[in-house]
């Protein structure tokens, strides 16, 4: 990503340096602003619609005085998490300190086709992942099949024998789930890992609602 507050076409609403949303310039990586593969020493592309009327709307009436503030709200902003504590790596196996969650006062805008992909995508895994539960509860057709073994399920410690052939209300056998995605240099979402044993990221939205708010 490249920072808004850099010389050309993506410094339109004029923020403040303290204001970024990733390295101090251009570089070979995807430019989350531009939509492109931004090269180090290049002409910066144009902004994407959706972050050009975002920065229109922080610079235009009302919003300009607010937008004068964004440094300011962003130092009083990681003020708060410090004060309440809000941290991740808790419970790190190395026993390593955790660190203050990071906060930014500006969103991350993701275009409404680039989203309906995704939800089609992390969608799409969910209703698989839901399926392996209640094959490997249900008829284990994918242990007779090879396509897990065997001993990678009844093994876990997790894995829960007296309730093999339990039906849960409505065949739903996973009710939270969380994907890490991010984008490669091509453009391209990826998801890095998933997470269906707590639902701790649920606390990490509240908590962000609550500090922002």
């Amino acid at each position: 990503m490249t920072d808004p507050t850099a010389d050309g076409p993506a410094a339109a609403a004029d923020l403040p340096r303290g204001v970024r949303f990733g390295g101090a310039g251009p570089f070979d990586a995807y430019d989350e602003l531009r939509g492109a593969l931004q090269a180090r020493g290049t002409e910066p592309a144009p902004l994407l619609p959706h972050w050009q009327a975002f920065f229109d709307a922080l610079a235009s009436g009302a919003s300009a005085a607010a937008a004068e503030e964004l440094s300011a709200a962003a130092a009083r902003l990681q003020r708060r998490v410090h004060e309440d504590g809000a941290s991740y790596n808790v419970h790190a196996p190395d026993g390593g300190a955790s660190r203050e969650w990071p906060l930014q006062p500006l969103p991350f805008i993701i275009g409404t086709d680039e989203w309906a992909a995704i939800e089609r995508g992390v969608a799409q895994r969910a209703r698989l992942l839901n399926a392996t539960l209640r094959d490997v509860y249900g008829e284990q057709t994918l242990l007779r099949d090879a396509v897990l073994p065997p001993s990678l399920v009844f093994a876990h410690p997790q894995y829960l024998r007296p309730l093999h052939g339990a039906l849960p209300t409505a065949g739903v056998h996973l009710h939270v789930a969380a994907f890490d995605i991010a984008r490669g240099p091509e453009g391209r979402w990826w998801v890095l890992s998933q997470r269906l044993q707590a639902p701790s990221g649920l606390g990490y939205l509240l908590e962000n609602r609550l500090l922002i708010g």
